[in-house]
Order: structure tokens, then sequence, then C-alpha cells
């Protein structure tokens, strides 16, 4: 009949077969970076699967280990783990699973681009050099990491009235941190602005224009006396002051009769820069008629 049991006239003989599960493979990767030295560690940022796939349930734990704070080139490494969790109780470990791949990106930093400026330096002639040897950082130029202080070779020097360059060897930047380490590697000097050493004739100038007063008549008013008074030191051979009175006024009221005052030395050059001036304004009137 019709489902009967015969398997006793069978001679059976069982061999076992194997099941195998292979170990899931990824390839992670992470992106590259770069960016100008900032004093700041450039690290790990992004890192995803670039081949293969997560069962439902898995999830990835990354611990981002890369970082790149001084000029040069590093790796943009991470750490892994692949974690199964099937909403109940805790998270387990199941990174043993999969063969994985790292790809790493590289963390770059290019040395920052200062722009200096030589000192200038000021002072009244007493027949000795004036120097300034203080690199600063140019207005116009990104600012350099906080503690760091660059350094030129400036040799600029002046001893007689004048305004002179103040200059700097080329091969002479070094830049250094708090702790007097030597830290130039991370910058690539742009450019360099020569400073300016002057030094003034000690020598005090001191023009006084003239008053005028008059009924109004429709008419201006001008006044082109003056008088000139040296009021500290002496002024060098063959140095001297040309005024030119401006003041003018024709309604009726007051004003200063102002000036414009060139101090020039013996070959005409105008020297009114290396002398200190002060102007005494008297003044216009024109009083109703």
């Amino acid at each position: 009949p019709s489902g009967q049991d015969v398997t006793d006239r069978f001679a059976i003989t069982c061999r076992q077969g194997t099941v195998t599960v292979c170990l899931a493979e990824l390839t992670i990767g992470s992106d590259s970076q770069t960016k100008t030295y900032d004093g700041r560690p450039l690290t790990t940022v992004n890192v995803s699967i670039l081949t293969g796939n997560l069962p439902a349930g898995y999830y990835c734990g990354i611990t981002c280990t890369g970082s790149q704070t001084t000029v040069g080139t590093g790796y943009a490494a991470f750490d892994i783990q692949i974690w199964y969790h099937d909403g109940t109780g805790a998270p387990e470990d199941r990174t043993h699973y999969f063969i994985i791949r790292k790809q790493y990106g590289t963390l770059t930093v290019t040395p920052a681009p200062p722009i200096l400026k030589a000192d200038d330096a000021e002072k009244a002639y007493d027949g000795t050099p004036l120097t300034a040897y203080k690199a600063l950082v140019a207005p116009h130029s990104l600012p350099m990491v906080k503690g760091h202080t660059p350094g030129l070779v400036i040799y600029g020097s002046a001893t007689n009235p004048g305004q002179y360059p103040n200059p700097y060897r080329e091969n002479g930047f070094v830049v250094s941190n708090e702790s007097h380490m030597d830290v130039t590697h991370n910058y690539e000097l742009v450019d360099v602005i020569v400073g300016t050493l002057t030094i003034k004739h000690d020598v005090a100038v001191t023009v006084t224009t003239g008053s005028a007063t008059k009924p109004f008549d429709g008419l201006p008013l001008t006044n082109d006396e003056y008088t000139v008074e040296i009021t500290r030191g002496t002024l060098p051979e063959g140095y001297a002051a040309y005024v030119d009175v401006t003041g003018i006024i024709t309604r009726p009221g007051s004003t200063e009769n102002r000036d414009t005052v060139t101090v020039r030395d013996k070959e005409g050059n105008d020297v009114t820069f290396y002398l200190s001036r002060s102007t005494v304004f008297n003044h216009l009137a024109t009083n109703r008629a």
C-alpha cells in the first residue's frame, strides 16, 4: 500500500557533508584632506564603506585616529568595529565575522604664507646710529600662529637727518615658538616690506600768521604777514622756511589766517618732515557794516 515504510529493504550508507558560512568582505576608506598650517590638527573626518554591505542589524563603530598638525602628509587612519544588535539586550561585537580592508586617505598640511615688514623707527638727531631689528607681520598678511615669532636679519642703520630704508637679508627668515624652538618649516615667506628709519633735526619751528580786521565792504580780506621763530635748536646752514599764507574772508565773521609751510635745504629739497613744526593762526575778521 502507498505510504508504507520500506526502509528495511535498502542498505543505506549516510555521508555527512559540510555547510560553510564564509566571512563577509568589506572595504572601508577615509577621505583625503588638505589645509594651510594654522597650528591646529587636521584629523580624519569622513569614513565610509567602499565595497560590500552590512546585513540587517549590523553597524560600524568608527574611531578616527589620523592627525597631522605640522607641515607634511600623514594617513587619515581609523579603527573599526562591527556590531550586531537585534533590538534586545546589549550589542555584540562581530568584527571577526568580516574580512576588513582599510584604505586610508591622506592628511596634508601646507606651509602658511606670511608677509612680513621690517620695523620702522624715528628719533631726533643726536649723532648716534638709529637701528630697528624687529620683524613684524604685515597688516594685510594672514596672522601667524599665536606664540610664534618671526625673525629676519635686518641691517639698516642711519645717523644723519633724513629718511632711509631698513633692509633685510633674503636668507634670514626664521620662526620660533614660545619655547624658542625653530618652527620655520611650517611657513613659506611670501614677501617682506622694507622698513623706514627717520632721523629728524632737533629743531622746532613756529610760524605765526598776521591778523586783520575791517568793516564789511564786499571785498576779500587777507594778510600775508607772518613771523618764523626757531623755538628749539638751530636751523642748519642753508635751510630756509617758505610760508604761503592762505587765509581769506569776504562775508562778515572771523576765520583763521591759515598757511602752508615748507622748509628746504640748500639744494632745494623739501625737508619739512625732518623738523618739528607748529603754527599759530591769528584771525581775519570782517565786521558788519
